[in-house]
């Protein structure tokens, strides 16, 4: 542990993510804050592994800043374990792997709300589909398809229901006394939300999600809901269609 007057904050980034442009913004972000106030930074890449161990040992925090596979799906907190157990930000190892895994976080959450059903699932009459692999950001590798064009699934791979809609984030910080403002994100025009999309494409807005009496608090009941049953681990955010 840093013997530092400051509290010392391992930001961990790099590694085998495919979602280098946002652990790379995150990155630089958590560490021009931390810089200006009373921590210490030390960045900590995990395309060093030898040395990732050794530097978490001698931290106070770990923040985790990798987007995709390595850093969401666990990966992080079983790093910090072997540095002596040095504590994370965020939820639990076991809501990270859970969430990162569409095959797996779908079969727990549709015992509770409903989830696209799988393009082989009976029930499932849409012509349209939607094919992504089972780990990594949601627009990662997304593809919009049709029914001949399924072919072989493997196991690392989601074909499910194709459903047309807005897509609305719901953040939850237990800390802080009121509610964060639902923001959601609109094409304009028929746009599928992939990497290319997520990227910046002009025909996609972010904004705050108009009050509707309805739709607000059914998006903030099953945030609520979900939230409670994982755990009520730290911040976390659901996306909602």
């Amino acid at each position: 542990m840093s013997t530092d007057s400051s509290i010392s904050i391992a930001v961990v980034t790099g590694g085998p993510t495919m979602e280098v442009e946002g652990t790379t913004a995150s990155t630089e972000a958590v560490v021009a804050f931390l810089e200006t106030s009373n921590f210490r930074p030390v960045v900590v890449d995990l395309a060093q592994l030898d040395e990732a161990v050794s530097l978490l040992s001698d931290c106070d925090v770990v923040f985790n800043a990798v987007h995709g596979r390595g850093g969401e799906d666990g990966g992080v907190h079983y790093l910090a374990a072997l540095a002596g157990n040095v504590p994370v930000t965020g939820p639990a190892w076991w809501v990270h792997s859970l969430g990162a895994d569409k095959i797996g976080f779908k079969a727990w959450a549709s015992q509770y709300v409903r989830v696209p059903r799988n393009h082989d699932e009976p029930g499932q009459v849409s012509h349209r589909l939607i094919r992504k692999p089972r780990f990594g950001g949601g627009s990662i590798g997304l593809e919009l398809l049709t029914v001949d064009q399924v072919g072989v699934v493997g196991a690392d791979t989601v074909v499910e229901e194709f459903i047309a809609g807005r897509i609305v984030t719901c953040c939850i910080y237990p800390r802080l006394a009121r509610r964060m403002p639902l923001l959601t994100i609109e094409p304009n025009g028929p746009v599928v939300y992939d990497e290319a999309a997520k990227r910046g494409r002009s025909d996609v807005a972010y904004r705050p999600m108009p009050v509707a009496a309805g739709w607000t608090e059914r998006v903030w009941a099953g945030s609520a809901r979900l939230y409670g049953l994982l755990g009520g681990c730290g911040p976390i955010r659901f996306d909602w269609i």
